[in-house]
């Protein structure tokens, strides 16, 4: 979205890798602040073990792969928390602005965005209208700051993965490994056959126990 670029603008005056450092800062905090909300809005009261743990589980399967590569997971996580935040504490202006957060990224948050869309509109309408402002003024002031930022050219747009994968000027495309448990056990302990089945059975059983 043309506000997400927006926001990088400032960056630009700052040194390369300084920019970098800003930003996994920012991200470090809007984590924290993520962890914060999740605590406050959960229907009980949690032991100091349990929110460690809680916090532990949310750093280990997001917080780590998101500042290591840069990417915007931690915003999107930060959105969610502040709308279910502010949904709670009928703070409209807060869980809308939650919601603007989460369409940085669409591709990864839009069947989630449809079907929040779809809640508020039945049962907290007023977080509907001040999405809907925030979303307009949010384009308004871009395209302001940004004329013609849909003008942008699309030449080898949406190539951007193959390269990252496969090399600049390559034909192949790399295959992606690790994708999935038995990708994992074959590739990383070389675990095939009809031992792997077995694993992969009791690995899904331990998790749905835990």
């Amino acid at each position: 979205p043309p506000w997400f670029a927006l926001f990088f603008v400032p960056f630009t005056f700052l040194p390369y890798q300084v920019a970098r450092a800003v930003w996994l800062l920012i991200n470090v905090m809007l984590f924290w602040g993520a962890l914060r909300l999740i605590v406050q809005t959960l229907p009980w009261r949690l032991f100091d073990w349990q929110t460690y743990l809680l916090h532990t589980g949310l750093l280990l399967m997001l917080g780590f792969y998101c500042l290591r590569s840069e990417q915007a997971g931690i915003v999107l996580l930060f959105g969610l928390a502040l709308f279910v935040w502010g949904v709670q504490h009928e703070r409209a202006g807060w869980a809308a602005f939650g919601l603007l957060l989460l369409t940085t990224k669409p591709q990864a948050t839009f069947l989630l965005l449809l079907c929040l869309g779809v809640w508020i509109l039945f049962y907290r309408r007023r977080v509907a209208w001040w999405g809907m402002g925030l979303l307009g003024a949010a384009t308004a002031v871009s395209t302001f700051a940004i004329p013609r930022w849909w003008a942008f050219d699309r030449t080898g747009f949406g190539s951007g993965l193959s390269v990252e994968l496969a090399g600049a000027d390559q034909t192949a495309v790399a295959t992606r490994v690790n994708t999935t448990l038995a990708d994992f056990l074959s590739y990383q302990f070389n675990i095939s056959g009809t031992v792997q089945p077995w694993l992969v059975g009791l690995i899904v059983l331990l998790a749905l126990l835990l």
